[in-house]
């Protein structure tokens, strides 16, 4: 029975091992790819040197980190599923948003987590244009106080 344990839980690691990695890898080469399968920019958030990866667990480090979970989301499927709990940072300026980022935002007394497409600038300055990876409507403007994190990472 301890050995089914041991089994059970090394797989369940592998996988989360692996997801982690696959994320990371396409987060660390600067691209995220969107659902038409563009290749967009993105912020290079984590370093390798912030992954620490021991035989019983990973250890990333990241500065004023929350947990968001996306109970009911199919807007960013395939990236985020149901029930995909998201590792966010609140950023501190407009200047570290770029576009391909996953941000979630609250607008209109609603809770979204999209990509941004596209950042412009109006008469009451800069905006954000975000859309679900699954969906073919971008959104209204999204103002950097509308923003409630910056998704550096998800897990599965």
């Amino acid at each position: 029975m301890e050995k089914l344990r041991f089994v059970e839980f090394s797989l369940v690691l592998i996988v989360f091992l692996l997801t982690v990695f696959l994320f990371l890898e396409v987060r660390l080469s600067g691209f995220a790819i969107d659902s038409q399968n563009l290749i967009l920019s993105s912020n290079d958030f984590l370093s390798e040197d912030n992954i620490l990866v021991y035989p019983d667990k990973i250890v990333i480090k990241i500065s004023n980190a929350s947990i968001q979970n996306y109970a009911d989301t199919k807007s960013m499927v395939p990236i985020i599923t149901y029930n995909t709990n998201g590792i966010v940072v609140l950023p501190k300026s407009e200047d570290e948003l770029r576009v391909g980022d996953i941000i979630s935002f609250r607008h209109k007394e609603n809770e979204f987590v999209h990509r941004i497409v596209e950042i412009s600038e109006d008469e009451q300055g800069i905006y954000f244009i975000t859309k679900g990876d699954n969906s073919n409507v971008y959104d209204d403007k999204v103002r950097f106080e509308e923003i409630t994190g910056l998704v550096v990472g998800l897990i599965y």
